[in-house]
């Protein structure tokens, strides 16, 4: 009896987490207002666009030994790591024309991106003579994406001097294009027999960015009976990839690559946001696994999953409405936006984002908000939208109206009280991309002798 209701709880958990592995909708945007309150960023001096082979052919030798040591501390630290496979080492003496699908595999992302210069435009900006635009198609592969994308990007040439904002606030958008998607040996891919990762512990087959979610959601803080009823859930590798890209940032400020510095940064802080939703943190807030277990025995398994998928989804749509409403009239005073703009909170410049931080502070955090906020959007929004196990949020019209929806349930209060408990989530989001943005620049400042001996270079601003 114990093992049948142990895979039936790790039934509906597989469900629930395959049914959600987006966080916010649009980072850049999200990062934007934030990035305006920081000296370091708004005010960094321009950097040159440079393209990723440049920058891997340039620093070949001391990628390898970087890349080696990221992977020793990654099998020494992390509990549930999947070690890379030593075939997959960096090596400096690849030919050129290789490098970039060399060092894709060497970090175990996905090589069929183009990883381009680009950058996203905000909904204030124009499309300015001398822009390019660019389709969203040519950026990711992820047909959800490009169908339900309305945000425009532009390309940029190598060699052009670009605000650090920019890079960043694009960067940090880009892991959900596609680059931790098809890793896995079940993915029917090249690269993912290779990868080492296994197959896939978690996700969702029918959804084209659905087994991404095991680097996206970080599932720390489980009871036993779910850990015991679902291993698979602890295989997540948020660690991993901020970590890393930490580390890769820090080496390009340091060696004189400040284009690759922000754009690495950008691509950790997309992790770290990540976990700032609760629902990456918690497979079903608001439902007991002895709920869901009887949830489920009783024939109603799917009904908590789509419901708490729903909720998910009328959150993100909530907050990204309201963030380009926002940005669009570069209006910062809502509750939301001054939980991005309105100081450093208890956030201060000595604030440390360390390997344990992302585990022990930002996750455990996450977790304990993810009852009150399910709480809040099942009581302020329309029966249909948070407790009708029949309706599919995802691609419907409702989908486009969440304010009007949440008006026409309780009025203005309704909206605020939906907006205060987002204003919540974005509070935790900008203290920990404060201290995530702080460390690495403070680590990437090292001065380096210069040829003459006579004085110091400092590659950071």
């Amino acid at each position: 009896m114990i093992t049948v209701l142990r895979c039936r709880i790790a039934a509906v958990l597989f469900l629930a987490v395959a049914a959600k592995s987006w966080a916010w909708s649009d980072h850049a945007s999200l990062g934007w207002p934030l990035f305006q309150t920081m000296p370091d960023v708004i005010e960094a001096p321009l950097v040159e666009t440079e393209s990723l082979k440049a920058f891997l052919v340039q620093e070949a030798v001391g990628l390898q030994q970087l890349l080696a040591d990221q992977e020793l501390w990654a099998r020494d630290n992390l509990v549930h790591y999947s070690p890379r496979p030593d075939a997959l080492a960096f090596d400096a003496s690849s030919p050129a024309e290789n490098i970039v699908q060399q060092f894709a595999y060497a970090i175990r992302i996905n090589p069929t991106l183009s990883y381009s210069l680009y950058r996203q435009l905000m909904a204030f900006e124009d499309l300015e003579g001398g822009m390019q635009p660019i389709a969203i198609a040519e950026l990711t592969f992820l047909q959800s994406a490009i169908k339900g994308n309305s945000l425009r990007y532009v390309g940029l040439d190598p060699n052009v001097l670009v605000m650090p904002i920019h890079v960043v606030a694009a960067a940090s958008d880009e892991p959900d294009f596609g680059m931790d998607v098809d890793l896995y040996e079940d993915s029917g891919t090249e690269f993912g027999d290779q990868y080492g990762f296994g197959d896939v512990p978690f996700g969702n087959s029918n959804l084209d960015y659905g087994n991404q979610a095991p680097f996206h959601m970080g599932f720390y803080y489980l009871d036993y009976v779910t850990r015991t009823a679902q291993p698979g859930l602890l295989k997540t590798y948020p660690e991993y990839r901020t970590h890393l890209y930490k580390t890769l940032a820090t080496y390009a400020f340091q060696t004189g690559h400040p284009y690759w510095g922000w754009r690495f940064l950008g691509w950790g802080l997309h992790y770290v946001g990540d976990m700032s939703q609760p629902y990456h943190a918690v497979p079903l807030p608001g439902v007991s696994t002895w709920r869901s277990a009887w949830q489920l025995i009783t024939g109603h398994g799917d009904d908590a999953v789509q419901l708490v998928s729903n909720r998910h989804g009328a959150i993100e749509s909530f907050q990204q409405q309201i963030m380009h409403r926002g940005i669009a009239r570069q209006d910062w005073q809502g509750p939301i936006m001054q939980a991005l703009v309105g100081g450093s909170s208890t956030a201060q410049a000595s604030d440390v984002f360390t390997a344990s931080t992302l585990k022990n502070d930002l996750a455990r955090e996450s977790s304990y908000a993810a009852s009150n906020m399910d709480s809040v959007i099942k009581n302020n929004l329309p029966a249909k939208i948070v407790s009708d196990p029949n309706f599919e949020l995802a691609g419907s019209a409702e989908d486009g109206r969440m304010i009007e929806l949440v008006f026409s349930k309780g009025g203005q209060p309704a909206v605020n009280r939906m907006t205060l408990v987002v204003a919540d989530q974005l509070e935790r989001f900008a203290r920990y991309t404060r201290s995530w943005v702080r460390t690495i620049l403070q680590d990437g400042r090292m001065c380096v002798s210069s040829e003459e001996g006579s004085r110091e270079a400092c590659f950071m601003p």
